[in-house]
């Protein structure tokens, strides 16, 4: 978990925080929803559905876009690549 997402902010204010400290193209890791090891991506946006979940749109790298709950995203350390 990011630390973001470990505050007590409202669901629109952490992803408003989640935007702000990790732009576009910012390089994180998330766990595969179907299992397996730890995968990387890049962020696109974060929002906040209608049932109030924060969630992160995430581009990998075939260019597909993600959507996951922003609590699974763990965010690397500046110009760390794998």
């Amino acid at each position: 978990m990011n630390e973001i997402a470990q505050s007590t902010l409202s669901p629109r204010k952490l992803a408003e925080k989640f935007n702000a400290a990790f732009p576009l193209g910012t390089k994180v890791r998330y766990q595969n929803p179907q299992g397996g090891r730890a995968q990387e991506a890049t962020t696109h946006t974060a929002a906040v559905v209608a049932a109030g979940v924060p969630l992160v749109w995430l581009k990998q790298p075939t260019g597909a876009i993600l959507c996951l709950d922003l609590y699974q995203i763990e965010t690397l350390p500046a110009g760390r690549a794998e």
